[in-house]
């Protein structure tokens, strides 16, 4: 019987313990039965230590560093033009009209007076009919060049005793080879060479042009330029004298 009675009291005390009112925490932490159907309310738990910002500050600074990386990075630039090329005259073809300026004098052309080839100034027609020559292949040798006078027609510029003067062929291979030049270009200017005498080249000496035994360096260079006369006053018969 004693017995009973003290389970009885148990009992009856716990009851009363689970009946404690809500926000009663004196006897520890306490939560209050859940009902079906009542949607859970999650349970805050405290700590004694303040809530650590560190991962914001490392997502701060993440983000700054890509916005600093994105700043610094320049936009590709589209690629430079290329240089453009220098133009270059092109080299006279047989056939062209050309006249011949001495390089390194104040316009001085090659011209015959007199039948003798020399450096002269140009300024009126008959001076620039002289200046002017017909470029032909080589009459000795097709890779190399034959000048002939345009205002006398089918007389050449050839060496004859070392000077050059203006005859007309003879047809003989003595002629033809006399009346062969040979171009070595460099620097955009040319020297002429003998055909039949590859270590002569032109010269000019007191105004006239011979052929001596020199380097190439020191033979007299010539530019080829347009014509100094117009066709059809040069090819007049007046010229003729």
């Amino acid at each position: 019987m004693f017995a009973a009675i003290l389970t009885m009291a148990g009992l009856v005390s716990a009851t009363t313990d689970d009946k404690r009112p809500a926000g009663d925490d004196s006897a520890g932490s306490w939560a209050a039965p859940w009902t079906p159907g009542t949607p859970a309310v999650p349970v805050p738990i405290f700590t004694d230590e303040a809530p650590s910002r560190e991962p914001v500050a490392t997502l701060t600074t993440t983000a700054a560093a890509r916005t600093s990386r994105r700043a610094t990075v320049a936009p590709p630039s589209s690629p430079a033009p290329p240089a453009p090329t220098p133009s270059r005259t092109p080299a006279p073809s047989p056939g062209d009209r050309v006249s011949l300026v001495a390089d390194g004098t104040a316009g001085l052309l090659l011209r015959h007076r007199d039948f003798r080839l020399r450096l002269d100034p140009v300024g009126d027609d008959l001076s620039r009919a002289d200046a002017t020559f017909v470029l032909r292949r080589g009459l000795a040798d097709s890779r190399c060049l034959s000048l002939e006078a345009v205002n006398y027609p089918g007389l050449f510029v050839r060496h004859q005793n070392f000077a050059l003067v203006l005859r007309r062929p003879d047809r003989g291979a003595t002629f033809a080879a006399d009346a062969t030049f040979c171009r070595q270009d460099t620097g955009g200017t040319t020297v002429l060479r003998s055909a039949n005498f590859p270590d002569h080249y032109l010269i000019a000496d007191g105004g006239l042009i011979g052929l001596r035994r020199v380097p190439a360096a020191n033979a007299q260079r010539f530019r080829f330029t347009a014509p100094a006369a117009p066709v059809a006053n040069a090819l007049r018969g007046g010229y003729h004298r």
